[in-house]
């Protein structure tokens, strides 16, 4: 695919997520300076197995806004420590209080897997 192809495809589909509300950005606890060290692209849904189907990388599909469970569509982050894992979990419950889990396609050798992960709800 041509380069700048990808990347217009790539920047609509950040487009159609932010717009959407499927976007959730963890920021820096450092009060020096505001950083972006997490980007968090989400769909909302009622069956984390209905989102996973082959599709285009950058495609945005329909989701259902009240649905419980949230699918992990893309997760940009500096590093993945407890403390960013918490910050996510705060954000996105208090952005989608109906949420109870979090889902997420993780590829293997063999075989991809559904991960799926009970929400703690912190505070």
């Amino acid at each position: 695919m041509n380069p700048l192809r990808a990347v217009a495809y790539y920047m609509r589909y950040l487009e159609q997520m932010t717009d959407n509300g499927r976007a959730v950005v963890v920021y820096s606890e450092d009060q020096t300076q505001t950083v972006a060290i997490c980007t968090f692209f989400l769909l909302p849904s009622i069956d984390a197995a209905t989102l996973l189907h082959e599709r285009p990388m950058w495609d945005v599909i329909e989701d259902d806004a009240h649905g419980t469970v949230c699918y992990v569509d893309k997760l940009v982050a500096m590093a993945w420590t407890p403390s960013i894992r918490r910050q996510v979990e705060r954000l996105l419950t208090e952005q989608y209080p109906q949420i109870t889990t979090a889902a997420w396609h993780r590829p293997g050798e063999d075989t991809d897997r559904l991960i799926v992960k009970e929400l703690r709800h912190v505070a």
